[in-house]
C-alpha cells in the first residue's frame, strides 16, 4: 500500500468502523506510525538512528517527498480536524501512533499548527494528561514536550492553562495512571519547558509536590515504582531550589521561597510522611503547633487509618530526605533549620514516651532506622552535618532527660548515635561534669574515667526492668578499642561485686540476673566484632573477654545448691530453655553450631560441666529403680572422679536436675571441645537415663503398683520429662555433625550397658513391659546414633553380648577360628558348626573375628558397678541343676526384647543382620570361590528364640517363625545359608536332648501347631515347628533338601551295626515335617533353584531304606504281645511317619495317599505288618490291653486303610470294622454316662451354683486323652471306609463291591449313630451346665478345646449322616430322658461360649437340615410343650403339619428367641467381635434358611412373618452395617476400576450376592473361624442378602426409617450394585414361571425395564397395571400405575391401584404370590364380597385371610368364634348380602408395627 493509499483509506475512515473490525485498529495504527516513520526519514531525522546508515535520497527525489508529504500532512490536518478524531479513539494503539504523528509534525512541519488551530491543539496536546492507558504515554509525553518548547505562547491562551493544570494535577493524584516509571522521569522536563508566567509563584510548586505526594500509592506499589517515585521527588526538589531565581526576582525573594519549600514540603510532607507511621500518636509534638495547610487529604487518611507501609517505602523515603538534606547543606546550610527545630523536638518527644503507649516502639524504630540510614548515606561518605546539625543539639537536651527520666527509648537512641559517630565523640559531646576531678589528664583519662565513674554505676546498678537492655546496650557501645582492658576490667569487677553494695529491701535487680544480662549482650556484641574473621583471629578477640572474676563467678553457679535461681543459668547457657523466654548469649556458648566459644577460660568450662553432669546423676541416685542407681555410678565412673551429692528433698533434686539440663542444652555446642574429658557422652548418657527412669516410673504409676512412698511427687518431673525428649530431638540432627566418633562409640557402649541393665530389671515395676520399653528405648538410640550397617550390626552384637548371662540353650563360639554354636545341655556341650552338615551340599565357612576390633573394649562393664544389690534381688540365683548361673527372669525378659526388636527392625536385620529384607548384604566369597555367611549372622539367636518357645508376651510360633519363613522365602543363598545353619544347631541339640525325654509321638497326618506344642524337648518342638515352616506352611523347601536330611538322619540310625536309639526317637517327628515333600509324586520346581525329583539312584535307595524299616518292623511280635523296653512302639511309630495322610480324612486322605511315591513292595510289606496284628484265634485276644499299644494300633490301621485298600479282603474290613466299632462305642459309653452325672448333679445340687461347678470340674478331670486320642484314629479310619463306600456308588471301584450288601450297611450306619451319640451328648452336657450357670458350661466347652482334631472329625462324621441315622439318633436322644433334648443340645453347640467352628457348623447344618429342621424354629403347639415329649413321625414327615387357628401366636424356641428379641441397644453397644454379637447373627441366619424352606403359601411361614414384623427389632439391621464400612468405601459406582472398595465392603458384597444366589449362609458359617473383621463382614453381608432375598417388606421398611442421607444413600448405592440384580432377575423369573394366567388375567414380563403388566378382564370391563421394580430394589418401594381400564369407574380404579401397591409392597416374599393374591383378591370382589376401607383389599395383604372384625352395630357376629379361614360368611354365619351390608365397615386387624 503506497502513501496515497493509506491517505484513501484513513480518509474513508469513521469512528464506528474502529468496534467494528479488529483489523481496521491495526491498519489505521500501523499507517500513522508508518507515516510519523516516513515523515523523520524524509525530514532527515530518522537517518541518524542504527539501521538505516545507508538510507539516501536524491535531492530531487527527497525534494518531490518532503512536498508530498506536507502536501498529505496539511490534507490530512484539514480532513480530520487536526487528527483530533483519532485521540477520541477508544483504541490506544490509534491514540498512541497519533501521539506519534504529532509528534513529527511539531518536529518536522510547524507551519501547520497556524493561529487558527492553535486553541484547538493547545488544549488536545497540553491537555492530553486525562489519558489514562499507560502504553499512550510515552508517545504522549514527547508529543507534549515538544509542543511546550515549540509554543510556549500556547500556555497563555484562554482557558488552556487553568484546564491543563486541573488535568495535570490530577494525572498526579492518581499515580500518572501507572506509568510512574516512564512519567516520573519525564516530570524535571516537564517543568523546564514550563515558561515562567505559566507558574503562579509559589502556590504552583506546593500544588505540585502536594499532588505528587497523594499520588505515590505508597502501600500497593512495587519497589520499583517507589524508586521512580522518589527520585522524581528528590530531583525536583532540587531543580526547584536550584533554580529559583528563574521563578523569583531578588535574594530575599528567593530565600523565602526556599524557607517555604523546606518548612512545607521537606518537613510537613516528606518529614511527616515518614513518621506516618506513628503520627496519631505524637500529637503532643512540634508537629501539632506547626500550621499545615496544604497537607493532602490521603494523608489524613492513612494518618487515620493507622496504614503501615511496607519496609521498602520507609527505607526509600528515608533516603530521600537525606539526599535532599545533603544537597540543602551544600548549597545553603542555613537553610536546614528549620528541619533541625523539627527534628529536635521529634526526637525528644519520642524520648519522652511511656512504655505504655500504643506503638511507641515503632516510633523508636523509626527514629533508630533515620539515623542508621544518616550513618550509611551521609556519615560514611564524609559529611559532617548530621552531628553538627542533628546530633550534637539533640545531645545537649537528651543527656539530662536520660539522667532525669531513665527512658528505655532515650537510652537506646543514644546507643546508636554512640554506634555511629564512635565513643570518643560522643562523650566529649556530653555535658557531664565530675565533682572533684578538675586536673584528670590526657583525652583517654578523661574518657575513661567518665566511663568508670558515671556509665558504669550507672548502667549496672541505677536501673529497673524497663531500661536495663538498653542501658547495657550503651555500655558496651561506650568500650573503645585503645580503653578496652581498663573498660571490661571495671564492668567485670563492678558486676560481680554488684550485691554486695545494695541496700535492704532494694527492688533493683540482683547481681546475678544482672551479669546474666550483661553476658547474653556481651556474646551479641562479640558475634557482631567476629564477622568472617579467621580461626586465630576469633580465638584472639574472645581471650580478650576472658576475666579471672567471670570465670569464679560461674564455677561458683555451677556449684550452688538448690533451690537454683533462673538467673543462675541464664549466666551459664543461652536459648530458650523449658518454659523460659528467649534469651540471646550466655559465658558458655555452643547453642548453635557456629557459636562455640566461651567468654571463660577452658578449664572452668570443663569443671562446669563435671558439675552439672553430677547433679544430673543426683535424680537417678535416689530412683526407686536399682538400675537406675547403678546406672548412674556407672556413669560417674566414666566421666567424673567425685561422688554425687544427696540432695535433702525430692523437689531439691528436680531443680538442680533442671538446672544443669537448662544449661547443657542452650551450651551442647561447646562441649565438642572437650573430647578427651568424655563429657557428651556421659552428659548425653544421664539424659537418655533420666528420661527412661522417668517414662519408667510414669508406666508404674498407671499400672498402680506403687512401692515407693515418694513416687507420687516424682511424677511431678512430666515437664523434666518433656523437656527432656524435646531436647533429644533438638540435639539429634546436630549430633551427628558435631560429636565425632570417638564420643558417639563411648556413648553407645554406655546407653547398652543400661538397657542391659533394665532388662534384668525386677522389683515392683510391671516386669511384662520391660521388653517393650527396652525395645522401643533401643530404637530411640539407633535412631539417635545414625548407624550404618555395619555399625548397627555392632551395635546389636554388644547388646546380645554374645548370650552370656541369659541364654539357656544356644551361646555361639569361635573356636580354631570358625564361627560355630554349642547347645547348653547340663554341662554338656555339643557342637553344631556350620560346616558340620549343609542341607545344600556346600560349605560354609565363617569369617575369623564376629565383631571385629572395636574400640569400646577399654570401657569396664557395667555389671562391676550394680554392687551386691542384683544379688540381692536373685538375678544369680541357681533355677536349675542344668543352667546354673542362668536367671529364668533374665532369660525370658531377653527373649521378650529379642522378639519385640525382630517386630520393629524386621527379621533381616536382627537376625541374618541385613539392612532389610529386600537388601540384604553380600556374602563373602572366600579364595577358595566358596560363598561365606554374613559376618553378623546370628544363627544361635534364632535357635535361642525357637527353643525358649513361649515368653510372657508372645512365643515362637505366632510371633517369630512366621518372619523366619517370610525370610527364608527370598530365595538367596545366604538366606538358605542361614536356615541351614539354625535347623543344624537345633538338629544336633535335639539328638543330644530330645531322646531322653519321654515323648508323646504324632499321628498319620502332618503335626498341627496344638499336637508341637506338646513336645516337651526345647530343641526337638524348635526343630519340627522350623521343619513344618518350612515344608509344609511355606513351601520353602524342596525335595532335594528333604531327601538330604532324611539321608543324613538314617545314616545316623545304625552307628555300624549298632541301632542308634537317639535318632530312631527323634527320626519319626523329623518325618512327619518332611515326608509329604519325599512321597511327593508332582515335579514341583524347588525353591533353592534345584530340581526337586531326585534321580533314579537317590529315590531307590530312599525306597530301599523304608522297605528296610518295615522288613524290620515286620521281626517285631504282633502288637498283643509286646513289653516294654524292645523299642517295638518307636519301631511302629517310624513306619507310620513313613506313610502320611490328610488331617480331613474322607476323600482328602484318600487322595493324598495316592498321590504318594510309593512303591509295591512297600504296601505289600504294609499290608503284611497290619495283618500280622490279626491272629487267627479269637478276636479278643488280639486287642492290645494297653492304651498306648491301642494307639499304636489305631495309627497302623489307619494308614493301611489309606494306602492298602486295593488289597484288603472281607476278613480285613471286619477286622478293621470291628475294631473301630468298639473304640469308637467305648467313648460313646463315656460321654454318656458324663452327661448323665452331669444331669444328676444339677438335680442334686439345684441351689448350689459352686458345688455344681466344682462338681463337674472333678468329673472332667477323668477323661482319658490318650482313649480320644485312639477314638479320633478310629473315626479318622472311618472316614476312610466311608469315602471308599462312595467310591463304589460312583462306579469307581470293583474290588470292593462286596461293601454293597446290607450287612455292611448296617455296620456302617452303626458307626455313624455311635459318632452322632458323642455329638448330642457333649451337646446336652453343655446344655444341662449353662442351665445352671454360664461359667459350668464354659468348662465342659474348654473341655473340647483340648482335643480339637477329634472334634473336627465328630463333625465332619455328623454332616455325613444319612438322614433316617439321623431320625434314629433324634429319637433316641428325646427316649433318653434327660433335662435337655437334642434340639437344645445341638442349640448348646452353636451358641458355645468357647465354640469349635467344624462343631458350631455341623449343628447349625443339622439344625437347618431335614428331619430336624421341622423342630429348631417353633415349638410343638401353644402351650410350648419341650422337645422332650410326644416326638412321632409328624414331626418327621410333615412340615406343614404344626397348623394351628389364626388367632394363636407362633412361639419361637428360647434358645432363638432370646437372640432375635435381644434389645436393640445392647447389641448396638456390643463389641463387633464379640461372641453374642455373632451368635446373634447366626441365630438370625438360621431363622431365614428355615423360613426360606418353607413353602411360600403355608400358614407357619405367614405366621412367623408376622411374629418377625411384630417382635424382632429392625436394628439388626444397623448391626449389620457396623460391620460394612461403607461410608469410607462407597461411591456411587462400585465397578469404577479407580475406586478402591475396602476389604470388608468386597467381604460383604461377595457373601451378600452369594446368600441371594444360593438362598443359604452355609459358606459363611463354614468359614467364621477365626472371628476378625473380614469373616463378620462376609457374615453380615450373607445376612443382608438372607434378608432382602426372604424379608423384602421388613428391610424395605427400615431403609425407609433412616434419617442420615449419606449413610441411606451409601446403602442404597450397595444393594443396588451387588444384590438388586439377582433379586430382580429371580423375581422376573418367577412371575414368567408362575402359573397364575387363565382366561381372565395374562401377565407379561420386560426384563430390560424391569417391568410386569398384569391384565385383568371380566365380561365387558378390564384393567392393564404395570408394576416398575425399582433399579435398587427391594429398598425402594414397587410403583404400581394403571395405564389402561375399561369399563371400571375412576373410584373402583383407584381402589384396585391402592389394593395392587398394598400387596406388591407389603409382601415379604416373591412377587410372583403377591400378583397371584391380588388376583384372588379381584375374584374375590366379583364375588361379592366388600373389601376392608382401610387398605381395601379383601384377602390380608400378609397373611391372605378374610376380613374378620365384625362391624360394632352388629351383634350377630362373635369375632372370637371365627375360625382360621377367615369371615363369618365363610363359615355360614351370614349370606354374602348381609356380609356386605353389615360388614361394610369390618376391616382386618390392622396393628401397627413397631420399628
Amino acid at each position: 500500500m503506497d502513501l496515497n493509499d493509506v491517505l484513501n483509506y484513513i480518509g474513508s475512515y469513521r469512528a464506528y468502523d474502529v468496534d467494528m473490525l479488529l483489523s481496521t485498529i491495526k491498519v489505521i495504527s500501523a499507517s500513522l506510525l508508518a507515516l510519523a516513520t516516513l515523515v523523520d526519514i524524509l525530514f532527515g531525522i530518522q537517518s541518524q538512528k542504527p539501521g538505516l546508515e545507508n538510507v539516501s535520497l536524491k535531492p530531487k527525489s527527497a525534494s518531490k517527498a518532503r512536498e508530498s508529504s506536507i502536501s498529505s500532512a496539511e490534507r490530512i490536518f484539514s480532513s480530520h480536524k487536526c487528527l483530533s478524531e483519532f485521540l477520541k479513539s477508544p483504541s490506544p494503539h490509534i491514540r498512541s501512533a497519533t501521539y506519534s504523528v504529532m509528534g513529527c509534525f511539531i518536529k518536522h512541519i510547524p507551519h501547520l499548527f497556524d493561529e487558527g488551530s492553535m486553541k484547538i491543539l493547545s488544549l488536545t496536546i497540553l491537555g492530553a494528561f486525562q489519558e489514562k492507558d499507560p502504553t499512550c504515554h510515552s508517545s504522549m509525553w514527547d508529543a507534549i514536550l515538544l509542543f511546550s518548547r515549540r509554543f510556549p505562547d500556547s500556555w497563555g491562551l484562554s482557558d488552556v492553562q487553568k484546564l491543563v493544570l486541573d488535568r495535570f494535577w490530577y494525572f498526579l493524584r492518581n499515580g500518572c495512571y501507572g506509568s510512574q516509571q516512564v512519567s516520573y522521569p519525564i516530570l524535571v522536563l516537564f517543568l523546564e519547558t514550563l515558561p515562567p508566567k505559566a507558574m503562579s509563584g509559589e502556590i504552583f510548586f506546593l500544588d505540585f509536590f502536594q499532588n505528587l505526594w497523594a499520588g505515590r500509592n505508597s502501600c500497593h506499589s512495587s519497589d520499583s515504582d517507589q524508586l521512580a517515585f522518589f527520585r522524581a521527588f528528590r530531583d525536583c526538589f532540587i531543580y526547584i531550589i536550584q533554580n529559583a531565581p528563574r521563578y523569583f526576582n531578588g535574594r530575599e525573594a528567593v530565600y523565602r521561597f526556599h524557607v517555604s519549600l523546606v518548612s512545607n514540603v521537606l518537613v510537613n510532607l516528606l518529614w511527616r510522611g515518614y513518621l506516618l507511621k506513628v503520627s496519631s500518636k505524637i500529637e503532643n509534638m512540634a508537629l501539632s503547633e506547626t500550621s499545615i495547610h496544604l497537607l493532602d487529604e490521603s494523608i489524613d487518611k492513612v494518618e487515620k487509618l493507622s496504614i503501615k507501609y511496607p519496609l521498602s517505602y520507609m527505607q526509600n523515603l528515608g533516603i530521600c530526605i537525606i539526599e535532599i538534606l545533603s544537597d540543602i547543606y551544600a548549597k545553603e546550610c542555613d537553610l536546614l533549620g528549620s528541619f533541625c527545630e523539627v527534628f529536635q523536638k521529634n526526637f525528644l518527644e519520642i524520648c519522652k514516651l511511656a512504655d505504655s503507649v500504643e506503638r511507641s516502639v515503632e516510633c523508636v524504630d523509626q527514629m533508630v532506622n533515620f539515623w542508621l540510614l544518616l550513618d550509611q548515606y551521609a556519615v560514611r561518605k564524609g559529611e559532617t552535618w548530621p552531628l553538627q546539625c542533628l546530633a550534637r543539639p539533640v545531645l545537649t537536651e537528651i543527656f539530662p532527660l536520660i539522667r532525669t527520666l531513665d527512658s528505655p527509648y532515650a537510652v537506646k537512641l543514644l546507643s546508636v548515635m554512640v554506634s555511629i559517630f564512635g565513643p570518643r565523640k560522643i562523650l566529649l559531646e556530653l555535658p557531664v561534669h565530675l565533682s572533684g576531678k578538675s586536673d584528670i589528664g590526657s583525652t583517654s583519662d578523661h574518657l575513661l574515667l567518665i566511663f568508670k565513674e558515671f556509665f558504669v554505676p550507672w548502667c549496672l546498678r541505677q536501673c529497673n526492668h524497663h531500661s536495663i537492655n538498653e542501658r547495657l546496650d550503651l555500655l558496651l557501645s561506650l568500650l573503645d578499642d585503645e580503653l578496652f582492658a581498663e573498660q571490661w576490667s571495671s564492668i567485670i569487677t563492678f558486676a560481680t561485686r554488684l550485691e554486695e553494695d545494695l541496700e535492704p529491701g532494694s527492688k533493683e535487680l540482683d547481681q546475678i540476673s544482672v551479669l546474666a544480662m550483661l553476658m547474653e549482650k556481651v556474646r551479641d556484641f562479640v558475634k557482631r566484632k567476629m564477622g568472617n574473621m579467621s580461626n586465630d583471629q576469633k580465638c584472639f578477640l574472645t581471650e580478650k573477654w576472658h576475666h579471672q572474676l567471670l570465670d569464679s563467678t560461674a564455677v561458683s553457679i555451677a556449684c550452688s545448691h538448690p533451690p537454683i535461681p533462673y538467673s543462675y543459668s541464664r549466666v551459664l547457657r543461652c536459648g530458650q530453655v523449658l518454659t523460659q523466654p528467649i534469651l540471646k548469649w550466655a559465658v558458655l556458648g555452643g547453642l548453635i553450631e557456629d557459636d562455640q566459644f566461651s567468654l571463660i577460660s577452658e578449664n572452668s568450662v570443663v569443671f562446669i560441666y563435671k558439675e552439672l553432669l553430677k547433679k544430673l546423676l543426683s535424680l537417678l541416685v535416689v530412683s526407686s529403680f536399682d538400675w537406675a542407681k547403678a546406672a548412674s555410678s556407672f556413669i560417674l565412673s566414666t566421666g567424673a572422679e567425685d561422688s554425687v551429692l544427696v540432695h535433702d528433698s525430692l523437689s531439691n533434686t528436680l531443680d538442680a536436675v533442671k538446672f544443669s539440663l537448662s544449661v547443657v542444652e542452650g551450651s551442647f555446642f561447646c562441649l565438642n571441645k572437650f573430647d578427651e574429658y568424655d563429657l557428651v557422652p556421659c552428659i548425653l548418657a544421664s539424659i537418655f537415663t533420666i528420661d527412661w527412669e522417668y517414662r519408667m516410673a510414669s508406666q508404674t504409676h498407671a499400672d498402680e503398683s506403687i512401692v515407693d512412698v515418694e513416687l507420687e511427687s516424682k511424677l511431678g518431673k512430666s515437664d523434666l520429662g518433656g523437656s527432656i525428649q524435646m531436647f533429644r530431638d533438638k540435639i539429634c540432627s546436630h549430633l551427628r555433625k558435631g560429636v565425632n566418633k570417638s564420643m558417639s562409640m563411648k556413648l553407645e557402649h554406655i546407653l547398652i550397658e543400661i538397657i542391659r541393665s533394665i532388662i534384668y530389671e525386677k522389683g515392683a515395676f510391671n516386669t511384662d513391659k520391660v521388653p517393650s520399653l527396652c525395645c522401643e528405648w533401643t530404637l530411640e538410640v539407633l535412631e539417635f546414633m545414625n548407624h550404618d550397617h555395619s555399625e548397627e550390626q555392632v551395635f546389636l552384637d554388644q547388646l546380645w553380648d554374645e548370650g552370656r548371662d541369659w541364654s539357656l540353650f544356644v551361646v555361639p563360639v569361635l573356636r580354631d577360628g570358625t564361627r560355630s554354636a554349642q547347645a547348653k545341655a547340663g554341662n554338656t556341650f555339643t557342637d553344631a558348626q556350620v560346616s558340620d552338615f549343609n542341607l545344600d551340599f556346600l560349605y560354609l565357612d565363617s569369617l575369623d573375628d564376629m565383631h571385629g576390633t572395636s574400640s569400646v573394649g577399654q570401657f569396664p562393664s557395667f555389671r562391676s558397678y550394680l554392687g551386691d544389690w542384683p544379688t540381692k534381688m536373685g538375678w544369680f540365683s541357681l533355677q536349675t541343676p542344668e543352667h546354673e548361673g542362668i536367671d529364668a527372669h533374665w532369660h525370658q525378659q531377653f527373649i521378650a526384647f529379642v522378639s519385640e526388636l525382630i517386630s520393629k527392625l524386621g527379621f533381616a536385620r536382627v537376625i541374618a543382620a541385613s539392612s532389610s529384607q529386600s537388601i540384604l548384604p553380600l556374602s563373602v566369597e572366600a579364595s577358595d570361590g566358596l560363598m561365606r555367611l554374613p559376618s553378623y549372622s546370628r544363627a544361635w539367636l534364632a535357635s535361642e528364640v525357637l527353643c525358649t518357645w513361649e515368653w510372657k508376651t508372645g512365643n515362637a510360633l505366632r510371633s517369630f517363625l512366621p518372619l523366619l519363613g517370610e525370610f527364608a522365602n527370598g530365595g538367596k543363598y545366604y538366606e538358605e545359608s542361614l536356615v541351614d545353619s539354625i535347623v543344624n544347631i537345633l538338629l544336633d541339640g535335639a539328638l543330644v536332648c530330645g531322646a531322653h525325654d519321654e515323648q508323646c509321638f504324632f499321628n498319620v497326618w502332618i503335626a498341627s501347631d496344638d499336637e508341637v506344642e506338646n513336645i516337651k524337648d526345647p530343641f526337638l518342638r524348635a526343630l519340627v515347628s522350623l521343619l513344618l515352616t518350612l515344608y509344609i506352611k511355606g513351601n520353602t523347601w524342596g525335595k532335594d533338601k528333604a531327601a538330604a536330611l532324611f539321608k543324613h538322619l538314617a545314616d545316623k540310625l545304625y552307628v555300624g551295626t549298632l541301632l542308634n536309639r537317639d535318632c530312631l526317637r527323634i527320626l519319626p517327628f523329623v518325618l512327619n515335617a518332611i515326608i509329604q515333600q519325599l512321597r511327593n509324586r508332582e515335579n514341583v520346581h524347588c525353591t533353592t533353584g534345584g530340581d526337586s525329583l531326585l534321580d533314579t539312584g537317590k529315590e531307590n535307595e530312599m525306597h530301599a531304606i523304608f522297605e528296610n524299616w518295615l522288613q524290620r518292623a515286620l521281626l517285631l511280635p504282633p502288637f498283643y504281645s509286646w513289653q516294654e523296653g524292645q523299642d517295638m512302639e518307636e519301631w511302629v511309630e517310624l513306619i507310620v511317619s513313613c506313610y502320611p495322610l490328610d488331617a480331613t480324612g474322607g476323600i482328602g486322605a484318600l487322595q493324598s495317599s495316592l498321590g504318594s511315591n510309593i512303591s509295591q513292595l512297600e504296601k505289600t510289606l504294609l499290608l503284611d505288618l497290619f495283618r500280622k496284628q490279626r491272629p487267627d484265634g479269637c478276636e479278643s485276644t488280639a486287642v492290645p490291653q494297653s492304651l498306648k499299644q491301642q494307639l499304636v494300633l489305631s495309627k497302623l490301621i489307619a494308614i493301611s486303610v489309606g494306602y492298602c485298600w486295593k488289597d484288603f479282603n472281607e476278613d480285613d474290613w471286619q477286622y478293621t470294622l470291628s475294631q473301630l466299632r468298639k473304640w469308637i462305642e467305648s467313648v460313646v459309653l463315656v460321654m454318656e454316662d458324663l452327661v448323665e452325672k452331669v444331669d444328676e448333679m444339677k438335680s442334686d445340687t439345684y441351689n448350689n451354683v459352686e458345688i455344681f461347678r466344682s462338681k463337674v470340674e472333678q468329673v472332667f478331670q477323668i477323661v482319658d486323652s490318650s482313649l480320644l486320642n485312639v477314638v479320633r484314629n478310629a473315626i479318622f479310619t472311618f472316614s476312610l471306609f466311608c469315602s471308599h463306600v462312595e467310591s463304589l456308588k460312583q462306579g469307581d471301584s470293583e474290588v470292593l463291591s462286596f461293601l454293597e450288601t446290607e450287612e455292611w450297611t448296617l455296620v456302617k450306619d452303626q458307626i455313624h449313630e455311635s459318632v452322632l451319640r458323642i455329638f448330642f451328648a457333649t451337646g446336652a452336657t453343655e446344655a444341662i451346665a449353662d442351665s445352671c450357670c454360664q461359667e459350668t458350661s464354659y468348662i465342659v466347652a474348654s473341655s473340647r478345646l483340648q482335643h480339637p482334631h477329634f472334634w473336627d472329625l465328630v463333625a465332619h462324621s455328623v454332616i455325613g449322616c444319612p438322614q433316617h441315622v439321623k431320625k434314629v439318633g433324634v429319637q433316641s436322644m428325646e427316649l433318653w430322658g434327660l433335662s435337655k433334648g437334642p434340639i437344645s443340645s445341638l442349640y448348646a453347640i452353636l451358641f458355645s461360649s468357647k465354640p469349635i467352628p467344624s462343631l458350631q457348623f455341623a449343628a447349625y447344618f443339622t439344625l437347618s437340615t431335614e428331619p430336624v429342621s421341622v423342630l429348631s424354629i417353633t415349638k410343638e403347639n401353644i402351650s410350648g410343650s419341650s422337645d422332650v415329649n410326644n416326638t412321632n413321625d409328624l414331626e418327621f414327615g410333615q412340615s406343614n403339619a404344626i397348623v394351628s387357628s389364626s388367632e394363636e401366636t407362633i412361639h419361637l424356641r428360647e434358645e432363638i428367641a432370646d437372640m432375635i428379641e435381644r434389645s436393640p441397644s445392647e447389641l448396638l453397644e456390643m463389641d463387633l467381635l464379640a461372641q453374642q454379637r455373632v451368635n446373634v447373627f447366626i441365630a438370625w441366619t438360621l431363622l431365614l434358611s428355615n423360613l426360606q424352606a418353607l413353602p411360600s403359601t403355608s400358614l407357619q411361614r405367614q405366621r412367623l412373618i408376622q411374629y418377625m414384623q411384630d417382635s424382632a427389632n429392625s436394628a439388626t439391621l444397623d448391626c449389620l452395617f457396623q460391620h460394612i464400612p461403607l461410608k469410607y468405601g462407597v461411591s456411587q459406582s462400585f465397578k469404577k476400576k479407580d475406586v478402591v472398595i475396602p476389604v470388608e465392603v468386597s467381604q460383604a458384597a461377595n457373601a451378600a450376592a452369594l446368600a441371594i444366589s444360593t438362598g443359604s449362609a452355609w459358606f459363611c458359617i463354614k468359614s467364621l473361624s477365626p472371628v476378625e473383621r473380614e469373616t463378620m463382614a462376609s457374615l453380615a453381608g450373607a445376612l443382608y442378602g438372607l434378608m432382602l432375598r426372604v424379608l423384602p417388606a421388613y428391610v424395605r421398611d427400615w431403609f425407609t426409617s433412616l434419617r442420615d442421607r449419606s449413610t441411606s444413600s451409601a446403602i442404597e448405592s450397595f444393594t443396588k450394585v451387588w444384590c438388586s440384580p439377582s433379586l430382580l432377575a429371580d423375581e422376573l423369573s418367577q412371575i414368567k414361571k408362575a402359573s397364575i394366567t387363565n382366561e381372565n388375567f395374562s401377565v407379561s414380563v420386560s426384563k430390560s425395564a424391569y417391568e410386569v403388566v398384569a391384565t385383568y378382564k371380566k365380561e365387558e370391563t378390564g384393567m392393564d397395571l404395570v408394576i416398575s421394580l425399582p433399579a435398587s430394589y427391594p429398598l425402594r418401594p414397587v410403583d404400581v400405575d394403571c395405564t389402561k381400564s375399561l369399563g371400571i369407574s375412576d373410584l373402583k380404579q383407584r381402589k384396585w391401584l391402592m389394593s395392587m401397591i398394598a400387596f406388591v409392597r407389603s409382601q415379604n416374599g416373591a412377587l410372583a404370590e403377591a400378583i397371584r393374591t391380588w388376583k384372588s383378591n379381584f375374584d374375590k370382589e366379583f364375588e361379592g364380597v366388600e373389601e376392608c376401607p382401610i387398605c381395601y383389599s379383601i384377602i390380608h395383604t400378609a397373611n391372605n385371610s378374610l376380613p374378620r372384625l365384625a362391624c360394632k352395630t352388629c351383634t350377630s357376629v362373635e369375632a372370637q368364634t371365627q375360625t382360621s379361614t377367615g369371615s363369618p360368611m365363610e363359615s355360614g354365619q351370614i349370606s354374602p348380602s348381609r356380609w356386605c351390608g353389615k360388614y361394610a365397615s369390618s376391616t382386618f386387624d390392622h396393628q401397627p408395627r413397631t420399628t
